[in-house]
């Protein structure tokens, strides 16, 4: 008997999933028939095996992983790895486990399954797993800690160096960044993390850091030093206890005939198209129409996008007070074109592979541009100014983008060259701050005149020598009217927006109570202010209009501005399919 109960020890050791379907007890889900108090063995769903299985991989691959996971709700991704915690904390001595939720009801629900699960173990029972507990921390005899914190602007620097990391909301955390820099150092070297999160808008730190990530085959093929985190994006009809029940006879319409369904009003047409998109099952497409007109969603399809996503780029364009709808912003990140080149800007321009520059069309002989300027500058002296570079005469389509860490006086010689390059474009920069000192190095410096000027009272000029004088006043009237010209502009499709990096800002751009753009803790907003900068220049100074025979002139363009630079390769002309 002792032989086969330290088989049977070992092997819960050696095994998390057998750990876990043989030993972790979690409180019976209602929907499975259980009151809710009652203790079960732990059954993985589909998504949890999937985690399980990833974090076995990259454990067996590199001796750590590190997951994002963005989710549909409850799915029970954070009962999945609080059974891992569970188990690295009783097979691990000495093992230090750190939770950070978004809310203290939160913090202490996830604690509580770790805890309850260690504390009712069957067989690995001892007296050295008794789980000792204080508030949102406990402990075993073994040396293992569990430390559960809610985020928030009190939580500070972390002297301990943890093992075991679970992030939980982390889009919905209060003070996000400061969090994260207080716990960071602390969570750095930890051999398992989960980074999960429903969607809460393109923005903040979660969002940047899901861009950065890797599928696991990418982080697999990937060199041991480019390797980020493995992204796993969980979608709703994943979990099998998000349908409804339904007859054989519906079941049969939905396979053969599914346009009977929306004829007599059991579905709509969207859910419909939805339905054939993603494969999903009659009962699957009823839950989602039930849960949308729930109190929960209150008819609004985005909030079920945002907590019931079907994909992993459509629940980041919901949630919060959103400058655009969803729709709009859709068609937009759909329509954006990759830039043809890309360069750093010295005195002149170099090609750069991801250069700070980006280019989708040269300078086109008889159209008129202009270039908003946003000359963000940190406290250091450098920021990530932000210049757009409009075609007036093509209902002011983005034709080039610039965005890099500058000082205003490198950043003035960067417009400069733009600005010479671009017919002696008219240039209208935010005068505020740091865009003093830009503009003073824009026009003495570097000699440049063609410069805006925002008087107020709906007068605009331009050109002038008094740099003092020049640009935009960026008072809070001044800047809620550029922001509404921006919104008015962006909402008329027929102006194209070609850069991803300026449609990612706009989609995290959120309103206050007053319909005022909100302030967001260390949001990047420098690319769309340079775009209203821009844009409400051009509206008010009559630049906007258009012309004919596009073609022959862009061509003409780029062998202008290209070829007696021996440039190759630089420019693609889609009229001759290949590049100047």
């Amino acid at each position: 008997m002792g032989s086969k109960l330290d088989d049977y020890r070992a092997r819960c050791d050696a095994d998390v999933g057998y750990f876990l379907s043989h030993e972790f007890k979690i409180q019976g889900a209602a929907a499975a028939g259980y009151s809710g108090t009652e203790l079960v063995l732990l059954r993985e769903n589909d998504p949890q095996r999937e985690l399980r299985e990833i974090i076995d991989v990259m454990l067996k691959e590199a001796g750590k992983a590190f997951i994002q996971l963005l989710k549909a709700r409850q799915f029970g991704g954070s009962t999945e790895f609080q059974g891992h915690c569970a188990h690295a904390m009783i097979h691990k001595p000495r093992t230090q486990a750190l939770l950070v939720s978004y809310s203290d009801d939160s913090t202490a629900h996830i604690l509580n399954i770790a805890y309850n699960g260690i504390e009712n173990l069957d067989l690995l029972r001892s007296a050295s797993l008794k789980p000792r507990r204080r508030g949102t921390t406990f402990r075993l005899s073994n040396g293992s800690k569990f430390t559960g914190i809610t985020a928030g602007a009190g939580v500070g620097a972390h002297s301990f160096t943890y093992q075991v990391t679970h992030l939980s909301e982390r889009s919905w955390w209060d003070h996000e960044s400061d969090v994260m820099t207080g716990v960071g150092p602390a969570i750095k070297n930890a051999w398992l993390t989960l980074d999960e999160s429903t969607a809460n808008g393109p923005s903040g730190g979660f969002y940047n850091d899901w861009r950065r990530g890797m599928t696991l085959a990418e982080w697999l093929a990937a060199p041991v030093s480019r390797r980020t985190h493995v992204n796993v994006f969980v979608p709703y009809y994943k979990c099998e206890w998000y349908t409804e029940p339904t007859t054989p006879l519906a079941e049969a319409l939905w396979r053969t005939n599914p346009g009977e369904l929306v004829a007599s009003g059991v579905i709509d047409a969207e859910s419909l198209d939805v339905g054939r998109k993603w494969g999903l099952t009659l009962g699957q497409v009823l839950w989602r129409l039930a849960t949308i007109a729930s109190k929960a969603c209150g008819g609004s399809v985005e909030k079920f996008v945002q907590q019931y996503p079907v994909d992993p780029e459509t629940c980041w364009l919901a949630g919060g007070r959103k400058v655009f709808g969803a729709s709009i912003l859709k068609a937009r990140l759909e329509a954006h074109e990759g830039p043809s080149a890309t360069y750093e800007v010295t005195d002149e321009l170099v090609a750069r592979v991801d250069g700070p520059l980006w280019i989708w069309k040269m300078p086109v002989d008889g159209h008129d541009y202009v270039i908003g300027v946003d000359p963000s500058v940190s406290e250091q002296g450098v920021g990530f100014g932000g210049v757009q570079v409009l075609d007036c005469c093509d209902n002011l389509a983005q034709v080039a983008e610039y965005n890099a860490p500058r000082s205003p006086r490198d950043l003035a010689r960067v417009v400069a060259v733009l600005g010479a390059m671009y017919t002696t474009a008219l240039v209208a920069p935010e005068r505020r701050n740091h865009g003093a000192a830009f503009i003073d190095s824009l026009v003495n410096e570097y000699g440049y005149s063609n410069v805006y000027q925002f008087m107020g009272d709906g007068i605009s000029v331009s050109a002038g020598s008094n740099s003092t004088l020049l640009g935009i006043d960026t008072v809070s009237k001044v800047r809620d009217l550029m922001f509404q010209e921006g919104r008015t502009t962006f909402a008329q499709l027929r102006t194209k927006i070609r850069s991803r990096r300026l449609l990612d800002e706009i989609a995290g751009l959120q309103t206050d109570d007053n319909d005022r753009l909100k302030k967001i803790q260390r949001q990047r907003t420098d690319l769309w202010w340079s775009w209203c900068f821009g844009a409400y220049a051009a509206n008010h100074m009559g630049l906007v209009r258009k012309i004919d025979d596009e073609e022959e002139a862009e061509r003409k363009a780029a062998e202008r501005w290209l070829k007696p630079r021996g440039i190759e390769g630089a420019f693609y002309d889609p009229a001759i399919g290949g590049y100047w």
